[in-house]
């Protein structure tokens, strides 16, 4: 350093000095003079030129690689393992443990047919409560602030692995920063719940913007979707879909939520159950029967007709003489009954008679 800076101070003399010969020379003076002054000035530039990048790479001219490291073996290994060596220690500051809360967006899932999951994150206030929800972006370093296991799990769920990368001294493997929103098939939420339950923070919303509310989850038996045939005082009919559970009916308005699967899932007050369509989509239920339809008496049987020959039937609730029994397919259960006839067994050792054993005569 100090031999660039000799060089430098004496390159701006010469500049100074050739200035100053320049204001005194004219058209007519001696040129010769000028021309060895420079031709001087040149070589000696050169030479300290040529000093200065011999001093810089121990007396030989041009690039030689980089300077050896004189350290023994053993030190440069842990300092390269100890990658803080030689840096200032800085302290970090403690970061609070990461627990999110998942947060099912009814009214974005209503439409895309996949479940549209919204991660947030709230602070404690000085006053001991909880802040308002954020939407919480996570990484590798999110993950490593995770304590709950069940969280980590929903978490790499989520984000779906890492990417992997490489570099010069091997490949290492990190986790990309992802948004706060998730899109999540039907399937992967089944797989999900349990531990989306037991995090208790398991939370939805209907409107954007809204505060989330807790969801409960009910696994009991699930809703089952049924178009309704209904006789009015006046003779006309009435053809409604509705949800049926237990004997107990409601209106597919009350659903907050329907998504598909086999079996699906239903939102009803804060609950989310099972729902089974009998292969019915649930945006056309939802699209079709929302309200009730008039069905003249004269072609109330066509539309009974049609109930019954439809592909893929929900279940039918049908006033007389139409009525009809939904059996459910029962799974066999496997029983084998083995009756022996006496004198096979010998009684008084419970094995099998000599007579009947393989290889006897008799």
């Amino acid at each position: 350093m100090a031999r660039w800076s000799k060089y430098q101070g004496r390159r701006r003399q010469r500049r100074r000095r050739r200035k100053l010969f320049d204001i005194g020379l004219s058209f007519d003076d001696n040129l010769e003079e000028l021309v060895a002054d420079e031709e001087l000035e040149a070589d000696e530039e050169l030479a300290e030129l040529e000093d200065l990048a011999m001093g810089a790479f121990g007396g030989q001219i041009g690039w030689q690689g980089p300077p050896r490291d004189s350290r023994e073996a053993w030190r440069r290994m842990l300092d390269a393992i100890d990658q803080s060596a030689g840096l200032p220690q800085v302290r970090k500051r403690a970061e609070p443990p990461v627990a999110p809360y998942y947060v099912l967006d009814v009214e974005t899932t209503r439409y895309s047919g996949n479940v549209q999951m919204e991660l947030c994150r709230r602070t404690l206030r000085k006053d001991g409560k909880l802040g308002a929800y954020k939407t919480l972006r996570i990484d590798g370093s999110t993950l490593q602030r995770v304590t709950d296991e069940n969280d980590r799990y929903l978490l790499v769920s989520l984000m779906g692995g890492g990417s992997s990368l490489s570099s010069n001294y091997g490949g290492y493997y990190r986790f990309p920063l992802y948004s706060g929103r998730h899109e999540v098939p039907p399937e992967a939420l089944r797989a999900m719940l349990p531990q989306l339950v037991q995090t208790g923070r398991f939370e939805y919303r209907t409107v954007a913007q809204a505060d989330p509310r807790p969801l409960v989850r009910d696994a009991g038996p699930p809703w089952e979707a049924a178009v309704q045939l209904q006789q009015s005082d006046a003779g006309a009919y009435t053809l409604s879909v509705r949800l049926m559970r237990d004997g107990a009916s409601r209106p597919l308005s009350d659903a907050d939520l329907l998504i598909d699967g086999a079996p699906g899932f239903c939102l009803i007050d804060g609950v989310l159950y099972d729902l089974d369509t009998f292969g019915c989509n649930v945006g056309l239920l939802r699209a079709n029967g929302q309200s009730p339809a008039t069905i003249p008496a004269k072609q109330v049987k066509k539309v009974v007709h049609r109930l019954m020959t439809m592909t893929c039937a929900p279940r039918l609730e049908l006033p007389e003489p139409w009525t009809v029994a939904a059996v459910r397919d029962q799974r066999p259960t496997g029983q084998l009954e083995v009756t022996i006839d006496a004198g096979i067994i010998d009684a008084s050792t419970g094995q099998l008679a000599e007579k009947y054993k393989k290889g006897s005569k008799g």
